[in-house]
């Protein structure tokens, strides 16, 4: 067996080393392949906001296609789960609904005309390069006049617009259905118990995830700019891309690399089989309760001929591991802080 493990930290990125086979090493941490596989993981994803495609837009048409081919091609990270809003979310350039005229329950006036500016557009981009991109979306708030306040930022949803609401959430999948968006699913409400005091738009990584079974994993913005915006919420995030407004240059945030670790070695078609760390013995009582945190982790099998292990050392020192494959003990080290992708070939 040989294989190579592609490690970042905090001075390397996807820095390229060699997995050797080993007998047993007595300080290493011992890794165990679980022998039950999780299938159906979907894939990941981010939130395609209204930040996110104001910004894409602003971008040129060239600079625009590159990035979007590395984010969402199979040459690049592969995504193809994408989160959309219905309406403003906090990360939006504007709040609106769809609906801004009060007390409009026939929505008569009904209209994502906001939305054919820049947002539609953009999402089209991105599903000219992955037309097979499962696309979700779940609302931030439902026009202000629904709700107590009479605002989208706070407030309750009333109880006597509710079907008006069912009714506009339909109308929304409709819209955008017409303009060659389809929304194969949709949350109720974004953070349902969050109404954030009136600040935003509200109404009332990674391996954890993936080995308790869940089906997908979809991060927050895909791309702001350096000041993480435009944001109408008090909060700062960042994004999977960020653009500095005034050099223009593109940089990577760490889930941009996290991202990179896995998604492009995992499709629907995964097995994936959670790797778990025995006890490490012989170790120091004044290093106690620091020595104790876990190496993450996971191997995939896409019966290609190939194992990929991805594991995370959370730890603020090195750490020796050995895992065994097919009868045979491999040995690799994970710097402190540190993400890896370890491909073995069977």
């Amino acid at each position: 067996m040989k294989g190579i493990q592609l490690l970042t930290d905090k001075e390397h990125f996807m820095t390229r080393l060699e997995v050797f086979p080993s007998i047993r090493v007595s300080r290493a941490n011992s890794l165990f392949i679980d022998a039950n596989a999780i299938h159906k993981f979907n894939g990941f994803g981010v939130a395609i906001t209204g930040s996110s495609c104001y910004n894409l837009s602003i971008m040129k048409n060239e600079e625009r296609r590159t990035l979007l081919k590395k984010i969402y091609s199979e040459e690049g990270l592969g995504l193809n789960i994408g989160r959309l809003s219905v309406g403003a979310s906090d990360y939006s350039a504007e709040i609106y609904s769809y609906d801004d005229v009060p007390f409009d329950t026939e929505l008569k006036y009904f209209s994502i005309v906001r939305d054919q500016k820049y947002i539609i557009p953009m999402i089209k981009e991105i599903l000219e390069i992955n037309p097979e991109l499962y696309l979700f979306a779940s609302p931030w708030s439902p026009p202000g006049w629904m709700k107590t306040g009479g605002n989208m930022c706070g407030g309750y949803m009333r109880e006597e617009f509710l079907d008006c609401y069912a009714e506009y959430i339909v109308k929304f999948i409709k819209a955008y259905a017409q303009n060659g968006i389809k929304i194969s699913a949709l949350t109720p409400q974004n953070e349902p118990n969050t109404e954030q005091a009136g600040f935003m738009t509200a109404c009332i990584m990674i391996s954890k995830a993936i080995k308790c079974g869940y089906s997908s994993f979809t991060g927050w913005n895909l791309m702001l700019n350096e000041m993480g915006g435009p944001n109408i919420g008090p909060f700062l995030c960042g994004g999977l891309v960020t653009r500095n407004n005034d050099t223009t240059d593109l940089s990577h945030s760490g889930q941009f690399i996290a991202f990179s670790h896995i998604s492009p070695y995992i499709n629907r078609n995964s097995k994936i089989y959670p790797v778990f760390g025995a006890e490490e013995y012989n170790i120091c009582m004044s290093e106690y309760p620091t020595v104790n945190r876990e190496i993450e982790g996971f191997c995939i099998d896409n019966n290609d001929g190939k194992y990929v292990l991805v594991l995370i050392n959370p730890n603020d020192k090195k750490r020796q591991v050995q895992f065994q494959l097919d009868e045979s003990w491999l040995y690799a080290e994970l710097t402190p802080e540190s993400i890896s992708t370890i491909i073995i070939e069977k």
